[in-house]
């Protein structure tokens, strides 16, 4: 799984990830997962408080690179 860019945008995180095709090893579901149990015990941890920071399921969408450069304009986003 690579990231190229994220933007944090009106309680939002939006992140731009390629998915490696032919390894078997990367899985979206279980890579988001892992970050949102990884970034939310941590941020816990560092404000002493408990509980969830995120509320529902994410939302994956495929689009090619013309659309990447619109969503990088339209979400501020920093390339990483």
């Amino acid at each position: 799984m690579q990231v190229y860019t994220y933007s944090e945008v009106s309680q939002k995180l939006a992140l731009v990830l390629e998915q490696a095709e032919n390894t078997g090893k990367a899985n979206l579901s279980r890579s988001m997962q892992w970050l949102g149990v990884t970034y939310t015990r941590r941020f816990n941890l560092r404000h002493f408080r408990s509980g969830h920071l995120f509320q529902g399921r994410f939302k994956s969408i495929i689009f090619n690179h013309k659309d990447y450069y619109s969503f990088l304009e339209k979400n501020n986003c920093k390339i990483s």
